[in-house]
């Protein structure tokens, strides 16, 4: 063979073997991104769902110190964690759908106290302390907390699987 053949072959197979091995290394860099990326929205969601159990429980403990709640004492009660729960779901929903049937319980905590909360608000003034809370208000608050609670250990293990998986 010619010479210049052998060095216009040696080309096309080096510039090959060069663009393969990119190829490779782009393909590798991209799955530790993804798993670099979902290992950041599994510590988001874990956060997540720490501050929304702990709103709810500051959300209750403030309650039980008022003597008498009087409508403009609602604007200092802690707020309520909605944003959170949004994105808690959005993470859950879009990048570990395997683990979404552990959000419902955690999820049917959180509407339960939401409701009892916006009832009690729209009540203030109608009862003169915490001892004349509705009974089934207190049980409704009670239940809520407790399943919150269970959805929160639920969810968290669950999370804890996903980051053991991922490493």
């Amino acid at each position: 063979m010619e010479p210049e053949l052998l060095r216009f072959l040696g080309t096309i197979i080096g510039g090959g073997l060069a663009g393969g091995i990119a190829l490779f290394i782009r393909y590798l860099s991209g799955k530790a991104e993804k798993r670099r990326k979902r290992s950041e929205k599994l510590e988001r969601a874990f956060l997540l769902s720490q501050e929304i159990y702990d709103s709810h429980s500051d959300r209750i403990d403030w309650l039980k110190t008022l003597d008498r709640p009087k409508p403009h004492e609602w604007f200092n009660a802690p707020r309520h964690p909605g944003s959170e729960m949004a994105e808690l779901k959005y993470i859950i929903r879009g990048y570990f759908g395997a683990i979404e049937p552990h959000l419902l319980e955690y999820y049917r905590g959180h509407q339960c106290l939401k409701d009892v909360f916006r009832e009690l608000r729209e009540q203030t003034g109608e009862f003169k302390k915490w001892a004349d809370v509705d009974q089934e208000q207190c049980n409704s608050l009670k239940n809520g907390f407790e399943q919150l609670e269970r959805g929160t250990r639920e969810l968290k293990a669950r999370l804890g699987e996903a980051l053991k998986e991922l490493a």
